[in-house]
């Protein structure tokens, strides 16, 4: 019976590029972190069960971007308020003339087009 079965976990180390790696008994979670400064790189520990069918970095990528926490109403009032001053200043920005259109102001103040 499946339910009664004690299951076994393993601790794996995965990258953006796709590369997976089961961490050892005696590999240390935070040492291994700390190395992926050293080599300009950026991972995830994912806890699997063993026997399980294995999924790509992708998808371990992609559920853990689901999980996102939500924000908080002062957080997501914020958000809000953002966008829609990003989105003002795009309609308020003028337009920059075209450079034919560009007048040129000579050292005597005179304009020369």
């Amino acid at each position: 019976m499946r339910m009664l079965d004690l299951p076994e976990y393993s601790l794996y180390e995965v990258h953006v590029s796709g590369e997976e790696r089961k961490l050892g008994a005696r590999a240390f979670p935070l040492f291994v972190q700390l190395n992926w400064s050293k080599d300009d790189r950026e991972g995830r520990f994912l806890l699997k069960r063993e026997g399980d069918k294995p999924i790509s970095a992708k998808e371990a990528i992609k559920e853990q971007s689901d999980l996102n926490r939500r924000l908080s109403k002062r957080e997501s009032k914020k958000k809000k308020k953002r966008e829609k001053e990003a989105d003002r200043n795009k309609q308020n920005k003028p337009e920059e003339p075209k450079p034919e259109e560009k007048v040129r102001r000579r050292d005597d103040g005179a304009v020369s087009p």
